[in-house]
């Protein structure tokens, strides 16, 4: 069960529909709903050939706060006033620190952690939340919402199977979502048939005897990307949310050459449930 819900609520243009989100979410589970919003102030760069040094320069760091101290009160009254509207027990907290830092501290307070699907950066960003990183980093459940969507929905639920310590921890944490769905569906891609069904059928056990009546289709990659296929089902299928391992291989080597997680986080349409 989730008790606390832990939203990201930045300044950014989809953080109202985030926050909408998160508080019918918190609102079905009568859960406790905590906001965070964090940055870490800029410090400017002069360019000396071919090095770049960071140069502390109190008035621009001090310029940079403020701006910031700004930005997190508004956040925060925001975020008040839409949780007393919805009648939710509600807890806020801002600090300065990079931002995916400060959300892998503050998940260890929360059952589950709501985060924005946004972009990984070439660069570092000490201002910008990065969800393939806290997903990677923390020890709970990130539950990655897609740009400008504000209505959770539950009743559709796609797992992204492979038998991976990875998998086999997000089908366990997803066990709270899986008991208000109506339809749960264990997808294995395979490349091969002789492959069989790659542990699925001990997932479906282990759901049935949790009290959900899933099912389990294997899928044929056809030469295809497993993440593209992936996505492809959930849309013909109509998914709710689809259930991932996150990161069976490096996040860089991802990165670099692609793979399931890197798939979902860049095109899902629909929110992913990620557990590393």
């Amino acid at each position: 069960m989730f008790r606390t819900i832990l939203v990201h609520a930045d300044g950014s243009k989809d953080a109202s529909a985030r926050l909408s989100f998160a508080i019918n979410l918190a609102k079905d589970f009568d859960a406790t709903l905590l906001g965070i919003a964090a940055a870490q102030p800029f410090i400017p760069a002069e360019i000396y050939g071919a090095f770049a040094t960071g140069i502390t320069d109190p008035d621009y760091i001090d310029y940079d706060r403020k701006r910031l101290t700004a930005d997190f009160a508004k956040q925060a009254q925001s975020f008040r006033e839409q949780t007393e509207k919805a009648g939710l027990e509600a807890t806020w907290r801002a600090e300065f620190a990079p931002t995916s830092d400060s959300l892998v501290r503050a998940a260890v307070a929360a059952d589950l952690v709501v985060i924005g699907q946004g972009r990984e950066p070439a660069l570092p960003d000490m201002q910008t939340a990065v969800a393939g990183e806290v997903a990677l980093r923390t020890g709970r459940p990130v539950l990655v919402v897609p740009d400008g969507l504000s209505t959770a929905k539950l009743g559709n639920i796609l797992v992204a199977w492979k038998n991976s310590g990875e998998a086999q921890r997000a089908i366990a944490d997803a066990i709270p979502f899986m008991k208000r769905a109506n339809r749960v569906t264990i997808v294995s891609v395979q490349s091969d048939k002789a492959e069989g069904d790659g542990g699925a059928a001990d997932a479906l056990g282990f759901l049935v005897r949790h009290g959900i009546a899933a099912k389990s289709e294997v899928i044929d990659a056809k030469g295809g990307n497993p993440g593209t296929v992936i996505l492809d089902h959930a849309r013909s299928t109509k998914a709710d949310i689809i259930v991932s391992g996150a990161y069976g291989h490096s996040r860089w080597r991802e990165w670099a050459f692609g793979g399931v997680t890197r798939e979902l986080l860049l095109n899902a349409q629909v929110p992913c449930l990620f557990s590393h």
